[in-house]
């Protein structure tokens, strides 16, 4: 029950902030009381709400396909400096909103190893994400460290570091 209670609050605060945004947005524009700006602005925060909620619903839906054994990785060679990049690329804004600073540590090189670059991005992003919502540290650091050349146990690995609850080892 507790996820789903997790999952509804996750769903209904944007919604519910979608649904006075526009309900005011609306309203000033019968009113004639609202400039452009003001206009972009609750539009941009509308968008932002929006894209929230469906982040949270494609997440749900790919819960399911990874429980009833619908989805199968696509393993391709990839260089992880690329999916951390644009990983951090795409929550920076939402580390700024929150206060936070999002770091990226990268080798300089290619760090290249098997994957299916789109879930390794969605797991990445989920940790990203929940160190965002959970941490009250002023940076949120992302390290991909490169293996030892040729060593096939342990090619690379990716930490994100914050001050957040942390995930339980079990």
């Amino acid at each position: 029950h507790a996820d789903l209670s997790k999952l509804g609050h996750e769903l209904r605060s944007p919604l519910a902030a979608i649904i006075g945004l526009s309900r005011v947005l609306l309203l000033q524009l019968e009113a004639g009381t609202s400039d452009a700006a003001t206009q972009a602005r609750q539009i941009s925060m509308i968008q932002t709400s929006a894209a929230r909620s469906l982040s949270t619903i494609e997440q749900v839906v790919d819960l399911a396909k990874i429980a009833s054994g619908g989805v199968l990785p696509r393993f391709q060679l990839a260089d992880c400096r690329g999916i951390v990049t644009d990983m951090a690329a795409s929550l920076r804004a939402a580390a700024a909103e929150r206060g936070l600073r999002l770091r990226a540590d990268l080798p300089d090189h290619p760090v290249m190893v098997c994957t299916d670059p789109g879930i390794l991005s969605r797991i990445l992003g989920e940790l990203v994400g929940n160190g965002l919502k959970f941490s009250d540290a002023a940076e949120i650091r992302v390290r991909l460290q490169a293996g030892p050349p040729h060593a096939a146990e342990e090619p690379a690995a990716i930490y994100v570091c914050d001050d957040g609850p942390g995930i339980p080892a079990h």
